[in-house]
Protein backbone atom coordinates (compact mmCIF):
# COMPACT_ATOMS: atom_id res chain seq x y z
CA UNK A 1 0.00 0.00 0.00
CA UNK A 2 1.10 3.59 -0.58
CA UNK A 3 1.54 4.43 3.08
CA UNK A 4 3.97 1.56 3.57
CA UNK A 5 5.89 2.73 0.54
CA UNK A 6 6.09 6.22 2.08
CA UNK A 7 7.44 4.60 5.24
CA UNK A 8 10.03 2.65 3.25
CA UNK A 9 11.23 5.85 1.57
CA UNK A 10 11.85 7.49 4.94
CA UNK A 11 13.33 4.38 6.51
CA UNK A 12 15.81 3.95 3.67
CA UNK A 13 17.38 7.40 3.99
CA UNK A 14 20.96 7.66 5.20
CA UNK A 15 21.39 7.63 8.96
CA UNK A 16 17.66 7.39 9.73
CA UNK A 17 16.46 5.50 12.78
CA UNK A 18 12.77 4.63 12.92
CA UNK A 19 10.84 4.74 16.16
CA UNK A 20 7.73 6.08 17.79
CA UNK A 21 7.05 9.77 17.41
CA UNK A 22 7.82 11.92 20.41
CA UNK A 23 5.11 14.45 19.49
CA UNK A 24 2.40 12.68 17.52
CA UNK A 25 -0.54 10.40 18.16
CA UNK A 26 -0.01 6.79 19.28
CA UNK A 27 0.96 4.62 16.34
CA UNK A 28 2.77 7.37 14.43
CA UNK A 29 6.13 6.18 13.10
CA UNK A 30 8.90 8.74 13.19
CA UNK A 31 12.11 9.30 11.31
CA UNK A 32 14.99 10.34 13.57
CA UNK A 33 18.60 11.34 12.90
CA UNK A 34 20.46 10.15 15.98
CA UNK A 35 23.19 12.43 17.20
CA UNK A 36 21.61 15.71 16.13
CA UNK A 37 22.44 18.70 18.30
CA UNK A 38 20.41 21.49 19.78
CA UNK A 39 21.76 24.01 17.25
CA UNK A 40 19.69 22.22 14.61
CA UNK A 41 16.35 22.98 16.29
CA UNK A 42 14.71 24.40 13.15
CA UNK A 43 15.38 21.21 11.22
CA UNK A 44 13.70 18.98 13.81
CA UNK A 45 10.26 18.97 15.40
CA UNK A 46 11.58 17.64 18.69
CA UNK A 47 14.92 16.18 19.66
CA UNK A 48 16.15 14.37 16.51
CA UNK A 49 12.74 13.76 14.88
CA UNK A 50 12.47 15.47 11.50
CA UNK A 51 9.31 13.75 10.21
CA UNK A 52 6.65 11.25 11.18
CA UNK A 53 3.99 9.27 9.38
CA UNK A 54 0.55 9.16 10.96
CA UNK A 55 -1.30 5.86 11.46
CA UNK A 56 -3.01 4.21 8.46
CA UNK A 57 -6.45 5.69 9.13
CA UNK A 58 -4.92 9.09 8.32
CA UNK A 59 -1.84 8.61 6.14
CA UNK A 60 -0.59 12.19 6.32
CA UNK A 61 2.85 13.20 7.57
CA UNK A 62 4.33 16.01 9.60
CA UNK A 63 7.81 17.18 8.72
CA UNK A 64 10.15 20.10 8.86
CA UNK A 65 11.13 21.67 5.57
CA UNK A 66 13.70 24.28 4.71
CA UNK A 67 11.95 27.60 5.46
CA UNK A 68 12.65 28.85 1.92
CA UNK A 69 10.41 26.16 0.37
CA UNK A 70 7.55 25.94 2.88
CA UNK A 71 5.39 28.58 1.19
CA UNK A 72 5.86 27.07 -2.27
CA UNK A 73 4.97 23.56 -1.07
CA UNK A 74 1.79 24.96 0.52
CA UNK A 75 0.93 27.05 -2.56
CA UNK A 76 1.30 23.95 -4.74
CA UNK A 77 -1.27 22.14 -2.60
CA UNK A 78 0.97 19.45 -1.13
CA UNK A 79 0.86 20.61 2.48
CA UNK A 80 -0.50 23.03 5.01
CA UNK A 81 1.27 24.73 7.87
CA UNK A 82 1.06 22.77 11.10
CA UNK A 83 -1.32 24.59 13.48
CA UNK A 84 1.37 24.66 16.19
CA UNK A 85 4.21 25.74 13.89
CA UNK A 86 6.13 28.53 15.58
CA UNK A 87 4.32 28.04 18.89
CA UNK A 88 5.26 26.36 22.17
CA UNK A 89 8.91 26.17 21.18
CA UNK A 90 8.23 24.33 17.92
CA UNK A 91 9.88 25.49 14.70
CA UNK A 92 7.80 27.66 12.35
CA UNK A 93 8.60 25.44 9.35
CA UNK A 94 6.59 22.33 10.31
CA UNK A 95 4.05 21.28 7.71
CA UNK A 96 1.43 18.59 7.36
CA UNK A 97 1.91 16.81 4.04
CA UNK A 98 -1.10 15.02 2.62
CA UNK A 99 -0.80 11.27 2.18
CA UNK A 100 -0.42 10.09 -1.41
CA UNK A 101 -3.38 8.63 -3.29
CA UNK A 102 -1.54 7.40 -6.37
CA UNK A 103 1.92 6.83 -7.82
CA UNK A 104 2.35 10.42 -8.98
CA UNK A 105 1.55 11.77 -5.53
CA UNK A 106 3.82 9.15 -3.97
CA UNK A 107 6.70 10.52 -6.03
CA UNK A 108 6.07 14.06 -4.74
CA UNK A 109 5.65 12.95 -1.12
CA UNK A 110 8.87 10.96 -1.46
CA UNK A 111 10.65 14.06 -2.72
CA UNK A 112 9.34 16.03 0.26
CA UNK A 113 10.56 13.39 2.73
CA UNK A 114 13.96 13.46 1.04
CA UNK A 115 13.96 17.28 1.23
CA UNK A 116 13.12 17.15 4.95
CA UNK A 117 15.89 14.62 5.53
CA UNK A 118 18.41 16.66 3.52
CA UNK A 119 17.54 19.78 5.52
CA UNK A 120 17.89 17.90 8.81
CA UNK A 121 21.13 16.26 7.70
CA UNK A 122 22.62 19.60 6.62
CA UNK A 123 21.62 21.31 9.86
CA UNK A 124 22.55 18.46 12.17
CA UNK A 125 25.17 19.39 14.72
CA UNK A 126 26.81 16.33 16.29
CA UNK A 127 26.64 16.27 20.07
Amino acid sequence: DLQERVFEIGRSLSGVAVGPSLVSVPGARAFHLPGCGHAAHGAFMIQCEFAHLHPPRDGSLHMTLQPAIVEKVIENGWAELHPLAGRYGLPANIVMVYGPRDEEELAVVGDLIRASHAFAEAERQPR
